[in-house]
């Protein structure tokens, strides 16, 4: 019984010294999410980020998402991508013309986007 007693303190005196820490360290969580907003409107950033993705065909269907919303430079940017990842994989040239004739055709479209190339 001590040993519950005993680990019921220790929990509640973690979870007080947790959260206090992650309210010093993220003090407006509104400051936060302007912060993550303004990172991810540049285009270099989000090629970081989308970099991690290691799947072509996840990347196609973000980028058709993308279109639905008339995101079309995002779409574009996941599309390069994803003809990158199969570049690197060695693709057979079918499946490297079908992701080149999508990016070309939204290379068509207009840019309708607030991310900035930078």
């Amino acid at each position: 019984m001590l040993a519950i007693f005993t680990f019921s303190i220790k929990a509640l005196v973690l979870v007080a010294l947790v959260s206090t820490s992650l309210w010093l360290i993220f003090p407006s969580f509104s400051g936060m999410q302007r912060y993550v907003k303004d990172f991810l409107s540049e285009r270099a950033n989000q090629a970081l980020l989308l970099s991690f993705v290691q799947n072509p065909v996840a990347l196609l269907i973000a980028s058709d998402r993308d279109i639905e919303k008339k995101r079309f430079a995002e779409a574009e940017l996941k599309l390069e991508l994803a003809i990158g990842l199969l570049e690197m994989h060695g693709a057979t040239k079918s499946r490297m013309q079908a992701y080149n004739d999508k990016l070309t055709a939204l290379k068509d479209l207009p840019k309708s986007t607030g991310a900035k190339d930078k």
